[in-house]
């Protein structure tokens, strides 16, 4: 099993190292195939293992995992519906079997469902990520569905993260560029957090950003030569989704990777259920682009208001709107509201009045405020 300072460059590796936390073991290889139990029982362990997947993975590669894995683990499958929500339902059909251990082989929903059953049983769970489609494989928090509501939850961390390049590099083009919408939100995460530090007197840390600065500028150049599945530029991703799980893991919640651009998607999408709006799917690395492309415009506009002191620092964190588009639109990946299918009158009501929807300030309260005050004035 690869240590972590011989997959990380510096100062990545360096933060890990000295963070004292017990972190996933990683692999990170251009292929796994026949290696899948060797690696599963330097960090499973026990007998009965609960391999969990979907049934549009199963016959790609969820069957030749539980083939491989049954050389190690008495190996049980569980195939859900294709792509199941992350809701308590399934969380109890996980928890209704007898395991030692937790294998998840998929992306996003499966992962966010095992490592909460995993969190609540008590038992460990290794990740299989077919996809780089979001940072969450190496966070302690899933992203799950209650009473029609979003919301973040505590939940372990991996045992292992075992990546298989040539499987995500022939992930769906959708899924990876998703991977780089959810990478995005770096820069406005990071100055929404700043704001409420300095505003707010609220804690922050820098060592999650500290994470990402070997690979974010090669990932966003690289953008174009990622939505053609390029496996050079897909293993540069894999590795910031994997530093900015980390990342949160450091800072105790998803502060570093989640500010005001996640609150306009879960409240648009929020708002869009009440009203039975019918759009088509949207993956959340998706909406995640776009949104921060709203928040960085709003940023741009009033970090300006701040005095200098502020102003200045906090644009030292922060990237250009007009970057960020471009890195989306290299990519192929959708750039606006209408681009995801979403009704934009509603999108406009949703960053009005996303600010109130959770307990954390940042540049929607002082763009709901100028709003307010614009709104009196005329």
């Amino acid at each position: 099993m690869q240590a972590i300072t011989s997959i990380f460059a510096p100062p990545a590796a360096d933060i890990l190292k000295e963070s004292g936390r017990t972190l996933p073991h990683v692999v990170i290889a251009p292929s796994l195939q026949g290696r899948e139990a060797a690696l599963a029982k330097q960090s499973l362990p026990g007998e009965t293992l609960l391999l969990v997947t979907d049934e549009t993975l199963f016959p790609i590669c969820g069957e030749r995992i539980m083939q491989r894995l049954g050389e190690a683990y008495r190996v049980m499958p569980l195939v859900l519906p294709p792509l199941p929500r992350p809701d308590m339902e399934h969380v109890a059909r996980i928890r209704g079997h007898a395991f030692d251990a937790i294998a998840a082989v998929g992306s996003g929903t499966v992962n966010d469902l095992c490592k909460y059953a995993a969190f609540l049983a008590h038992k460990p769970y290794l990740a299989f990520p077919t996809a780089p489609s979001m940072n969450g494989y190496a966070s302690a928090n899933a992203s799950l569905v209650e009473n029609g509501v979003r919301h973040s939850a505590p939940a372990a961390t991996p045992a292992a993260i075992l990546c298989d390049l040539q499987m995500l590099a022939r992930a769906p083009a959708r899924l990876i560029r998703a991977g780089l919408g959810d990478s995005l939100a770096r820069p406005t995460a990071q100055a929404d957090w700043l704001l409420s530090h300095l505003l707010r007197e609220t804690p922050y840390d820098s060592r999650p950003f500290l994470l990402l600065e070997p690979y974010e500028a090669s990932l966003f150049s690289a953008s174009e030569a990622l939505g053609r599945g390029d496996a050079e530029a897909v293993e540069t991703l894999m590795k910031v989704l994997l530093l900015s799980g980390f990342g949160m893991t450091l800072a105790g919640g998803s502060y570093p990777a989640s500010q005001g651009e996640h609150m306009i998607v879960h409240h648009y999408l929020t708002l869009a259920e009440e009203r039975l709006d019918k759009t088509r799917e949207v993956l959340h690395g998706e909406a995640v682009g776009v949104a921060t492309l709203t928040m960085a415009r709003i940023q741009e506009k009033l970090v300006k208001t701040l005095p200098p002191a502020l102003s200045e620092r906090i644009r030292s964190v922060m990237l250009p709107a007009s970057l960020l588009h471009s890195v989306l639109s290299r990519a192929g990946a959708p750039a606006t509201p209408a681009a995801l299918g979403w009704d934009e009158a509603l999108y406009a009501h949703a960053v009005e009045t996303a600010h109130a929807t959770r307990d954390r300030f940042t540049f929607l309260n002082l763009y709901s405020s100028a709003s307010r005050t614009s709104q009196a004035l005329t």
